[in-house]
């Protein structure tokens, strides 16, 4: 999912930055990256689940691409975190607000057509 949204991006002019464990995966993804036109793709190896390599991974993206406009995190968490715990209320919180934005949007037309 991660890649789709750098992709989409790229193709946008956009400058983005991919972390991860897999430095061929990275290379490779950068790559495609500047390949989709991306202005510049910056690659860092990363553990995501490890706060200190994210801090100094963001403070690289800030200094070599300039402000993070964007942050999209497609890691796996692991099966016993609190980021796990935290990703699945949030699911929960963001399907119950698009229920409640759908009713809302939905529920005149079900009114005038069935009423």
């Amino acid at each position: 999912m991660g890649r789709a949204f750098a992709r989409r991006f790229a193709r946008s002019g956009a400058k983005v930055a991919v972390l991860g464990r897999g430095l061929d995966d990275l290379r490779q993804t950068a790559i495609d990256l500047v390949t989709q036109g991306a202005a510049a793709a910056l690659m860092i190896p990363c553990d995501v689940t490890n706060r200190d390599q994210v801090a100094r991974a963001t403070a690289r993206i800030e200094e070599e691409l300039g402000p993070i406009d964007v942050w999209i995190d497609a890691a796996e968490p692991e099966d016993d975190s609190a980021r796990r715990r935290a990703l699945s209320i949030g699911a929960a919180i963001g399907a119950a607000a698009l229920v409640a934005v759908g009713i809302i949007l939905i529920a005149p037309r079900v009114k005038a057509r069935f009423f």
